[in-house]
């Protein structure tokens, strides 16, 4: 087992059970047998799909589905279709920031985030990625009138 599989497994048993839901519950509403999602939270090894994590998400009401995803290791559909769509722009942006250290790139993405409109919590924008309106509805969700 490797590290990466334990604290993913880990975090999403913490998750759940600080949500009060049962593991039978949870594996039921992400449409996965109680074994298998007992197994994911072991942190063996087993390769979840994306439509599988989409679904966990939902099932445990995560509040991002692409930090659920970058706990996997993987980045969203969401962000692979954005990162998909301006390939050239990001493979730049990429190859110019892996020659530099940690703490330029990071003040780089803070003065890059700052100035990028706030027309939805961030919260907000992640949760609704794949919710049906119930979901919207139920979670609290909904577009704001301008």
């Amino acid at each position: 087992m490797t590290d990466a599989y334990k604290e993913f497994g880990a975090y999403l048993r913490e998750y759940r059970e600080a949500r009060g839901l049962r593991l039978r519950e949870v594996a039921r509403n992400a449409e996965m047998s109680h074994a298998y999602l007992s197994q994911v939270e072991r942190g063996e090894p087993r390769s979840l799909s994306d439509e599988k994590l989409v679904a966990l998400g939902k099932a445990l009401h995560h509040e991002s589905l692409p930090e659920l995803f970058a706990r996997a290791g993987r980045i969203s559909p969401l962000e692979s279709a954005i990162l998909r769509k301006n390939a050239d722009a990001w493979s730049l942006f990429i190859s110019y920031f892996k020659r530099t250290d940690d703490a330029t790139v990071k003040a780089a993405l803070k003065k890059l985030l700052g100035e990028l409109p706030k027309k939805v919590e961030d919260k907000h924008l992640l949760l609704t990625f794949e919710l049906g309106a119930e979901d919207k509805q139920r979670h609290g969700t909904r577009k704001r009138r301008s």
